[in-house]
């Protein structure tokens, strides 16, 4: 379920107070939809909060920040039933503010293929590449670029090939299956010198591929849209055997 954000940092089309309707039509038509929830393939679900109008202050101080939540499954009483565990209400990122600036939202959360890194993206265009330090509560920051603008539109490059479960049916006896496992392929340019490797657009029309050298170290290379109008506001990317296609 996605969450619409009623504010944002650019003028309004509207010169009277926002209707609902109105507000819902100009998040709908000039601006993608936030991703602030990210379920991750090691099971991790990362959330950052989000402003909700009112002038409550008490929880300005959570602005920016991540929680994680570790679902299980479990036993009880009435049979299995999913659970959620280490519920870090507080960031276990190390030191979320020194990344993105004190009251700016994050408004996308994306983790790359294997779920060893997640990507926070705040509304200025700041963009913060995570990773595990040996703990599931304990991460740091690899990567922080400032891209000026607001980005539309993240996608990470495969770094792996991911094998998938296959039910294979028996020769003998009916209904009977095993399990097979299929190693998959790659989607999308590779990185041939780290590990880790993404896609961005922002509004102006910048795309710009980042690669991991080393470590700490990110290259990038850079082309500009060729679009009619001053502003993008909506972008995907399709990544095939070895391609990408920005639409």
């Amino acid at each position: 379920m996605t969450t619409l954000n009623a504010t944002s940092t650019t003028s309004t089309l509207w010169s009277h107070p926002d209707t609902d309707t109105e507000r819902l039509y100009y998040e709908l038509c000039y601006r993608k939809a936030p991703r602030r929830i990210a379920w991750s393939t090691q099971n991790i679900i990362a959330w950052s909060p989000h402003s909700n109008n009112n002038s409550d202050t008490r929880f300005s101080r959570f602005f920016p920040n991540i929680g994680t939540f570790s679902p299980c499954r479990a036993l009880d009483a009435n049979g299995p039933a999913w659970t959620f565990t280490n519920e870090d209400h507080l960031s276990p990122f190390d030191r979320v503010e020194n990344q993105h600036k004190f009251g700016d939202v994050i408004t996308d959360l994306v983790w790359n293929q294997t779920g060893s890194a997640l990507a926070s993206i705040d509304q200025r265009g700041k963009i913060a590449i995570w990773t595990m330090n040996n703990f599931v509560n304990q991460w740091r920051c690899i990567c922080n670029v400032n891209l000026g603008e607001s980005v539309i539109e993240f996608t990470w490059l495969d770094s792996a090939r991911l094998y998938s479960r296959v039910s294979v049916a028996q020769s003998s006896g009916y209904g009977k299956s095993s399990a097979d496992y299929k190693r998959g392929s790659f989607k999308g340019p590779r990185n041939q010198f780290g590990e880790f490797a993404f896609i961005t657009v922002t509004t102006d029309g910048k795309v710009a591929v980042w690669y991991q050298k080393g470590k700490k170290f990110f290259s990038k290379t850079i082309t500009h849209l060729r679009y009619p109008s001053r502003r993008i506001s909506h972008v995907d990317i399709i990544l095939d055997s070895g391609n990408y296609f920005i639409m």
